[in-house]
């Protein structure tokens, strides 16, 4: 049982060890901190024996996505399908139902990827429309000048 504890003990340092680690890996973008953040955090690393993998895995949290209408929301649930590989996902009913929201299981780093997906998807989808009203315009004005030429023609 003293083991067990012990065990449990030393994973929860580790957590914390790979939680103060990933702030000092942060520090590295920083100009002047890079490269005392770089050997400290290589230092500290090898003393734990982490790996990278290991520092910056995060934990599976639920997460909140809004959308506006329903195609958009099939490319959100499609987009949570390709990130997480898991094809369920959470339908919000709060106090403010009215909300359009799903929500889905992932971890900090795929919610970020699921983000920057869905706005890029998102603009994608409001370009194709405006280019398909536009030919479609484009088509009616050219069909409706043809039909008034034809018909002065006739007269």
């Amino acid at each position: 049982m003293a083991v067990c504890e012990v065990k449990r003990h030393t994973q929860i340092q580790r957590d914390k060890i790979a939680a103060k680690l990933k702030k000092i890996k942060a520090l590295q973008n920083v100009g002047g901190e890079k490269e005392t953040a770089m050997r400290m955090y290589e230092d500290l690393k090898a003393r734990y024996e982490l790996e990278d993998e290991e520092i910056m895995l995060d934990a599976v949290t639920l997460h909140w996505f809004g959308y506006a209408d329903e195609l958009e929301e099939r490319v959100l649930r499609w987009i949570f399908y390709k990130v997480t590989g898991d094809a369920s996902y959470h339908i919000y009913t709060g106090k403010y139902s009215r909300r359009k929201k799903r929500g889905c299981d992932c971890t900090e780093i795929e919610a970020a990827e699921i983000t920057l997906l869905y706005n890029f998807y998102k603009e994608e989808l409001k370009e194709n429309w405006k280019r398909s009203w536009w030919r479609l315009g484009a088509a009616t004005t050219y069909t409706q000048t043809k039909r008034h030429a034809a018909i002065k023609k006739m007269t």
